[in-house]
């Protein structure tokens, strides 16, 4: 596509807005479906508001109520709501490349709500990181910016004697988040700082998006801040770009931060069963830079 970034998806797909999520067919919906042995539900997404205070310099959202329990009826208003306060999707209009937003589509006519109308329903592989340097002898420490790499995640795979399939979403467990779980106050005040804020997370550089390419994955998932390492660009070498600009901008690979997975991978772990039907319904926001998760694995 002429006007193109070098090494991207720009122009590959007939629905553009789509990116990736143009795998997910009916066909990957049924194969979906056979992830789903009894039934069991995950969610996935972390209360609104539980990330206190919020992550990289983010508005504190204010729930109100409005009116008394006397009263007929009762709304809600969230004044100051930040769509990535939770766990949550980036959208392709959250990030551009010099050369213009994902698919050099406008970013007026980017939105999530093209991935509301379309869904996401999908395989979700677990590869749960943390536990497999646990048992490995070497543990992350979810406090310090260790870089994952492809040779760390193909042999995470390979311990779990996972495959990943064409449309795939990975869920890519750190144990950063369950490290937050744990942190008294002082410790989240301290993660709220750019600053200061550490986190586990997938290297920035070429191999990495060019392994997430070649494995086919729909979207990729964590239980992370960023999905890729903080402070980014941490272990890359000179002149790499960080991942978000090349899976967002210029491959169309959907991300997700903050993604409750540390049930789910309990669940995982107990039966040897890596994979679930994932399903997330995006915000129907027009024209939205990134939505709540509104994510279900179903197991």
């Amino acid at each position: 596509m002429e006007g193109a970034p070098e090494s991207s998806s720009w122009g590959l797909w007939s629905d553009q807005a789509l990116g990736a999520l143009n795998s997910l067919t009916p066909a990957s919906v049924l194969s979906a479906i056979s992830s789903v042995r009894h039934g069991d539900l995950y969610p996935l997404d972390l209360p609104q508001r539980f990330i206190d205070p919020p992550l990289f310099g983010r508005s504190e959202s204010e729930h109100v109520v409005t009116g008394t329990d006397t009263d007929l009826a009762r709304d809600d208003l969230l004044n100051g709501w930040n769509t990535q306060g939770s766990s949550h999707w980036d959208g392709f209009r959250h990030i551009r490349d010099p050369r213009g937003f994902f698919g050099g589509i406008p970013g007026s006519e980017h939105g999530v709500e093209t991935w509301s109308r379309h869904g996401i329903v999908a395989r979700g592989v677990v590869v749960d990181i943390a536990r497999f340097c646990a048992d490995t002898g070497d543990p992350i420490n979810p406090t310090q910016p260790v870089c994952i790499d492809v040779d760390l995640l193909e042999r995470a795979l390979a311990a779990q004697s996972t495959t990943l399939r064409e449309g795939d979403v990975l869920m890519l467990r750190t144990g950063w988040l369950d490290w937050y779980k744990k942190a008294d106050q002082s410790l989240r005040d301290r993660a709220a700082s750019r600053e200061f804020l550490r986190a586990p997370g997938l290297l920035a550089d070429e191999s990495t998006a060019r392994w997430l390419w070649d494995s086919g994955v729909s979207a990729v998932v964590a239980d992370n801040p960023s999905v890729e390492v903080w402070p980014l660009l941490t272990g890359a070498a000179e002149g790499q770009g960080i991942l978000h600009l090349r899976l967002l901008a210029q491959l169309g690979i959907p991300m997700g931060e903050l993604w409750n997975l540390d049930d789910l991978a309990e669940a995982c772990a107990a039966d040897s069963r890596w994979d679930a039907m994932l399903v997330s319904s995006p915000l129907a926001l027009p024209k939205g830079c990134a939505s709540p998760a509104n994510a279900m694995a179903i197991r």
